[in-house]
């Protein structure tokens, strides 16, 4: 616990996912972890979110093959230990959430202050599974927000050019002028 503070408890599968040891006595996901072993398809990690809410983050190690007598660790961390991983990956200006793929349960939402009305705004435009979990990362854009950041850039080139194009429109009307009064 103090080498790893979010760290919560470890338990110790066998090859078929049954459980050999767990540190929390008091666990009652024994076929969570089970299937845990199932979903990862013999992948060096995997990555799940328990079934409730604010539940703990569950990491699956595959101990390799040679290693006897083989078998699964699962390591339950805190759930806040997702956000501190992903505290660097956070930018105001981008909006996405982690998102679990059968249940589309948001895990993870970035910015994560953004309010219903925000959310209700933004369009999808692109699911990606995150690869060794049973998640999926969804892109998000506001239409909304994008053409008030654009308005007024594109408001002051519009009128830049407007201005570009009267000066040379009375630079014209000054030089007929000054041709008609040269042929008098």
């Amino acid at each position: 616990q103090q080498i790893f503070p979010s760290l919560l408890s470890l338990a110790w599968l066998n090859r078929q996912g049954d459980l050999i040891a767990d540190s929390a006595s008091d666990s009652d996901d024994a076929k969570f972890v089970a299937q845990l072993a199932a979903k990862s398809a013999g992948q060096p990690y995997f990555l799940s979110h328990g079934s409730l809410a604010g539940g703990p983050l569950y990491l699956l190690l595959r101990q390799p093959a040679e290693v006897r007598p083989g078998g699964y660790w699962v390591a339950r961390l805190d759930p806040s230990a997702l956000q501190t991983l992903l505290r660097e990956y956070r930018s105001a200006d981008q909006l996405w959430q982690l998102e679990e793929t059968d249940t589309q349960r948001t895990i993870v939402r970035n910015p994560p202050q953004a309010d219903d009305a925000r959310r209700s705004a933004a369009q999808s435009i692109l699911v990606e599974p995150v690869p060794r979990s049973d998640w999926q990362l969804r892109s998000l854009f506001e239409p909304a927000a994008v053409r008030a950041q654009l308005l007024p850039s594109l408001l002051g080139e519009f009128l830049l050019f407007v201005t570009c194009a009267l000066l040379g429109l009375f630079s014209l009307i000054a030089l007929q002028r000054e041709l008609g009064r040269l042929h008098i």
